[in-house]
C-alpha cells in the first residue's frame, strides 16, 4: 500500500459521522489495523507503510485529539424538558426514592447548566435553601441562586427540599426507617399542584457526602455518587419513555436552551 493511500484511508475512517457526533472509527481501532497492515506487510517482506513520517504524524494527531470524547448534544426544548419531568415515577412507595432523586437531577441540571460530574460531585453542605426561597448552589468558580420555577414540578427548590426529606431519614436510619416513616412525610401532602419549598425547610448539613446518591431496588438509598454516565442513561430513559426523540440527547441536553 502506498503511505498516502493508506494515511487517507485511515484519517477517512475517524471521521465525525454527522449524525451521531461521534468518530465513525475510534483511535484506538485506527491504532489496531495501522499495526495489522504494518504486519502483514513485514511478512511479506514489503516496505511497512505505518511507518511513514506522514503516517506516524497522523496516528499521533489521532491518538491525542480523542475527538470521541466530544459529542455534539442538542438542547432539550422547554416542552421536552417538561415531558421528561412528566414521565417521573409516581410519588408512592417505593417509586418516590427514584422519583425524587431524579427530579433533583434533572432540575439541577437544567437550572445550574452543570455537567454530570460537576453535579453529581455536589454534597449536602454545596447546596442549602435560603430564605428568599430560593436554592444556593456553591460550585467553582461561584455560587449559583437558583429561583423558584413557575410551575412546582418544575421547581428545582422543591425538588431539594422533597429530596433532602428521603435522604435524611435514610442516613439517620436506613432502609427500615425510610419504609415506615415515608407515610408520614409532610410533602406528601402538598404533592405537585403547590410548591413545597414555600412551607418546608430543608435542614442545612454541613457534610461532605454526595447529594446525589446511588440507588438500590425497593427504594434503599446507598452513600456513593452515581457514575456520571448516570445522568446520560436517565436523560434517555425518561425521554424513550415520554417519547421525546433519542437522537442527539445527552446529559449536556439539559442545559436551558431559548426554544418554548
Amino acid at each position: 500500500a502506498d503511505p498516502a493511500d493508506l494515511a487517507v484511508y485511515l484519517a477517512t475512517s475517524h471521521m465525525t459521522d454527522p449524525a451521531t457526533g461521534r468518530p465513525a472509527v475510534s483511535a484506538a481501532t485506527v491504532d489496531r489495523w495501522s499495526a495489522v497492515i504494518a504486519v502483514v506487510h513485514t511478512a511479506h517482506g514489503l516496505p511497512n507503510p505505518a511507518a511513514h513520517p506522514a503516517l506516524t504524524e497522523l496516528l499521533r494527531l489521532v491518538r491525542s485529539a480523542r475527538p470521541g470524547r466530544k459529542l455534539i448534544s442538542r438542547p432539550l426544548t422547554g416542552a421536552e424538558y417538561r415531558r421528561l419531568l412528566a414521565a417521573l415515577p409516581p410519588d408512592t412507595w417505593p417509586e418516590a426514592v427514584t422519583r425524587r432523586r431524579d427530579r433533583l437531577v434533572l432540575t439541577l441540571a437544567r437550572g445550574t447548566g452543570l455537567g454530570p460530574d460537576r453535579l453529581l460531585d455536589l454534597s449536602l453542605a454545596a447546596v442549602r435553601q435560603t430564605d428568599a426561597p430560593a436554592l444556593r448552589v456553591d460550585t467553582e468558580p461561584e455560587a449559583l441562586l437558583l429561583a423558584p420555577a413557575a410551575a412546582p414540578l418544575e421547581c428545582p427548590v422543591c425538588a431539594f427540599v422533597q429530596w433532602r426529606e428521603i435522604l435524611d431519614i435514610a442516613d439517620r436510619g436506613g432502609y427500615a426507617l425510610l419504609e415506615k416513616e415515608y407515610a408520614a412525610l409532610p410533602s406528601r401532602t402538598i404533592g405537585d399542584a403547590a410548591h413545597t419549598c414555600a412551607v418546608l425547610t430543608a435542614p442545612v448539613r454541613d457534610c461532605a457526602a454526595p447529594l446525589v446518591r446511588r440507588l438500590r431496588r425497593g427504594g434503599a438509598v446507598g452513600q456513593a455518587r452515581p457514575r456520571p454516565r448516570a445522568v446520560n442513561n436517565l436523560v434517555h430513559a425518561y425521554a424513550e419513555r415520554a417519547g421525546v426523540p433519542l437522537r442527539g440527547l445527552s446529559a449536556f441536553s439539559l442545559r436551558t436552551d431559548t426554544a418554548p
